[in-house]
């Protein structure tokens, strides 16, 4: 890169790799290339290599990863034709979260009121993996109380589930973690991504901290009744407005409540008078949900998802694993686009948020 053979060379020096470099055995290197005289010494102090996440460190499918302390993963990918107009992120649970038991919250089925192809669900499956080697999976994917699949994983070897309808339940005789795809086939473009949460970490409530509009098109929550459930009420507190109690909710039932801008929510299981109970509910909300049929969207550019969490997974401190904030594929953009929403969970005073 250089050479040094002056004392006016000394000071801060900083080198642009070349591609050709940039790779996973880049070594940085100084040599001699003579003997020192009375007299002469060279030092190196503070030498690092800095990564533009222009160039992100890319991983496959069944990558595992270990740290000595707690860590914040996500990880996104898009296609290739369309880019980031077609894309998915979500965030990584760690093992010890993952389960044996999920279930889908929508399906195929879910709003197809009429004209099914008009659903933001036309197309929904599981994508599985297995923790451990020889994971016993069964899959009840049209929700009928029989498991018509059973398929064989070992630790990190994922597989693809068929259609799904609301309701499909999952279970397994070792831990594995679940994300729900979903998508509008033939739409340009209309895809969401969920990371699940198995039925082991379920509460009696979820909140969701995402309002926001887009295209005039709300946040839309999906509220799901646990397939051993009885029938419930579910009762939605949103941000500035009168409580909502909906229902009756049969198992494997879903509701559905829209937010505006700015409205955090919590819905929880109840009676049909609002008062709580102890019911099993999920729920995820999904961005830029569209008046048609089932929910369709009217944009290509902001359909996304968000898991709703319980009570026990709320918590004082967060910690950001993806915040790209613009399009990484587009150079000259200065956009930034990588919000957090943040809901307070304090039912009075104040509740102070510093980032």
């Amino acid at each position: 890169m250089e050479t040094f053979d002056a004392a006016a060379d000394a000071g801060a020096k900083s080198y642009p790799i070349d591609a050709a470099y940039r790779t996973a055995n880049f070594r940085l290197r100084f040599r001699s290339l003579g003997a020192l005289e009375t007299g002469e010494y060279w030092t190196i102090d503070n030498a690092r290599v800095e990564w533009n996440c222009a160039y992100p460190l890319r991983f496959d499918g069944r990558d595992k990863v270990g740290a000595t302390y707690a860590i914040a993963m996500a990880r996104s990918v898009w296609a290739s034709s369309s880019g980031t107009l077609n894309a998915f992120a979500q965030e990584m649970y760690p093992v010890e979260e993952w389960g044996t038991a999920y279930e889908a919250p929508v399906g195929a089925n879910t709003g197809a009121v009429g004209d099914p192809s008009r659903s933001q669900f036309e197309y929904s499956t599981f994508t599985i993996m297995a923790a451990e080697n020889n994971t016993t999976v069964e899959i009840d994917a049209n929700a009928d109380g029989t498991y018509e699949t059973s398929i064989n994983l070992n630790q990190g070897e994922a597989a693809l589930s068929a259609r799904l309808l609301q309701g499909a339940r999952l279970q397994s005789d070792k831990p594995v973690q679940v994300t729900l795809l979903t998508g509008d086939i033939n739409d340009s473009y209309e895809s969401r991504d969920l990371a699940l949460l198995p039925v082991s970490s379920w509460g009696n409530n979820s909140w969701s901290p995402v309002g926001v509009l887009w295209n005039a098109n709300p946040t839309r929550l999906y509220l799901y009744n646990l397939s051993t459930n009885g029938s419930i009420y579910i009762t939605c507190e949103r941000y500035g407005v009168a409580n909502t109690t909906l229902g009756p909710v049969a198992a494997r039932g879903v509701v559905t409540v829209d937010l505006g801008a700015g409205q955090g929510a919590r819905c929880f299981a109840s009676t049909s008078a609002g008062v709580p109970t102890g019911d099993l509910i999920f729920g995820i909300g999904t961005i830029d949900t569209g008046a048609g049929d089932g929910g369709g969207d009217d944009g290509s550019r902001s359909d996304w998802g968000v898991t709703l969490y319980p009570d026990t997974f709320l918590t004082t401190e967060a910690l950001v694993g993806l915040g790209l904030g613009k399009d990484p594929t587009d150079t000259a953009s200065t956009e930034n686009g990588s919000p957090l929403w943040v809901t307070a969970a304090c039912s009075s005073g104040s509740t102070y948020v510093y980032v």
